[in-house]
């Protein structure tokens, strides 16, 4: 969860644990660099688009037989 102070208020901790996270200056555990999630999703939609294409290729052939 964004808030201005730029601290993760994930809720897998409780508010104490979140309390002492800040307090102590370390990084959340859950933390994901921005980069990466990126980079991730990226991946999945180049992944799921080669799929759809593939499929779309399928049903082509059997279009063109079908009507052969």
């Amino acid at each position: 969860m964004k808030i201005a102070e730029g601290h993760c208020l994930n809720r897998n901790y409780t508010l104490a644990q979140s309390a002492k996270i800040i307090k102590r200056g370390l990084p959340c555990g859950f933390w994901e660099e921005r980069r990466q999630l990126i980079d991730e999703r990226t991946e999945h939609i180049v992944s799921r688009l080669h799929s759809m294409a593939n499929s779309i290729e399928e049903i082509a052939a059997v279009l063109k037989d079908y009507n052969s």
